[in-house]
């Protein structure tokens, strides 16, 4: 990896229609990141996966490898 910082997980009830019980999970990420990715206001997409104890964040017009 080429670069890591420790976060934490921001956790709220979910609004709406949801469950009681509901949670949404959010996690930050640093400006820098978000800017070497492409994110910008106008272009927010991204594409999410899981692979075992990874959760991979990349931006949407590049493939999950």
């Amino acid at each position: 990896m080429k670069e890591v910082r420790k976060g934490k997980v921001i956790i709220t009830s979910a609004g709406g229609g949801a469950g009681k019980t509901t949670k949404t999970y959010r996690v930050t990420i640093p400006n820098t990141w978000a800017q070497s990715l492409g994110i910008t206001p106008e272009d927010r997409e991204i594409l999410l996966g899981i692979d075992s104890d990874k959760i991979i964040l990349k931006k949407s017009k590049k493939p999950l490898d």
